[in-house]
């Protein structure tokens, strides 16, 4: 696939790249075994389940760019709202520009 005509300026170091992962896996687990929280969610949250690793950051970033003032909502009322806060989501937003392209390869 070309990607010449891509322009992505990393917005992270490795060590904000390892913590927006771990973040993301951490509300990735909780919404799937909190009872009730997927279904209140515009989209629901993808977290594994595709054999190319670039297909699923997308979905997943994608997920959860998509939900992300649902999860606000959902997880202020369940008094997790730290698990939302630990994503950072300009580097959410840069994952799916990133990876899309990738994902659109298949």
């Amino acid at each position: 696939m070309d990607l010449s005509g891509v322009h992505y300026s990393p917005c992270c170091t490795c060590s904000q790249a390892v913590k927006y992962e771990l973040a993301v896996a951490d509300l990735c687990r909780y919404v799937k075994q909190a009872t009730g929280i997927q279904e209140q969610l515009s989209k629901s949250l993808k977290h594994e389940g595709d054999t190319r690793p670039w297909t699923l950051m997308y979905r997943r970033a994608e997920s959860v760019e998509a939900s992300y003032e649902d999860l606000v909502t959902v997880l202020t009322a369940k008094n997790r709202l730290e698990l939302i806060a630990n994503v950072n989501r300009e580097l959410n937003k840069e994952m799916i520009e990133l990876t899309k392209y990738q994902d659109r390869g298949r």
